[in-house]
């Protein structure tokens, strides 16, 4: 089942000028780096965003909550081993299920099983890494996620406004930004070089926010969605 987190994120934040209190600042710098702190440790993030769009697009859920195992719709299976073959992610994502389906004791599908004695027999490489630089995509969403939950809770704005004169007397209070409570949390998460500048400049970027709202639309598939009755 696919969720779209875009929709799901189109909850209007008022741009109140809010200026939040000692109290309230510090508990949502808690709330921020308790959201960095739950993410970071969800290992799936560190595998990249190809291995996360798949599990997302295949439907597979590797929660393994109530003793569960991660099941396959029979309709996209032979699709799922086919581009394992070619991406780096989804080789990764069709190993892990392997290996948990094992670890229950669940038979593989024939697709899967042929999959793995390749690998296993050599007779495939994993698939190359891209060529480029590395982007920081794992950290990029978990500081996205950050700033939605602080967003969600507090009617502040995203970031600062700018300032167009350098007259000090002219300026004026615009109040708490989520860019800057995020900020702090991840300079106690040992992420310093998330400033609220570069927090800020991360927020408006709208093709990572996109990202961020297709990982929330996996989370919530995974904690919600039990129509599995099919597969395998």
């Amino acid at each position: 089942m696919y969720c779209n987190g875009s929709a799901l994120l189109e909850r209007k934040v008022k741009t109140v000028s809010m200026k939040l209190s000692s109290t309230e600042r510090e508990q949502a710098i808690q709330l921020a780096y308790d959201e960095i702190r739950r993410l970071q440790q969800d290992s799936h993030l560190s595998y990249g965003q190809n291995y996360v769009n798949a599990m997302n697009e295949f439907g597979i859920d590797l929660s393994g909550k109530d003793g569960s195992y991660p099941k396959l719709n029979p309709e996209s299976i032979g699709e799922l081993c086919a581009r394992a073959r070619r991406e780096r992610g989804v080789y990764r994502l069709a190993l892990e299920v392997a290996r948990l389906r094992h670890e229950a004791n669940v038979d593989w599908p024939t697709q899967l099983k042929d999959l793995v004695y390749e690998v296993l027999s050599v007779e495939i490489e994993p698939p190359a890494k891209p060529v480029g630089r590395p982007e920081k995509w794992d950290r990029d969403i978990i500081v996205l996620m950050a700033m939605r939950a602080v967003l969600r809770a507090y009617e502040i704005k995203p970031t600062r406004s700018a300032v167009p004169t350098e007259d000090l007397s002219k300026r004026r209070d615009t109040g708490t930004a989520a860019c800057e409570i995020v900020a702090e949390a991840a300079l106690r998460c040992n992420m310093p070089e998330m400033n609220s500048l570069a927090v800020g400049k991360l927020w408006s970027n709208k093709k990572k926010r996109r990202q961020m709202a297709d990982y929330f639309g996996l989370e919530v598939v995974a904690a919600f969605d039990d129509d599995e009755t099919d597969w395998l």
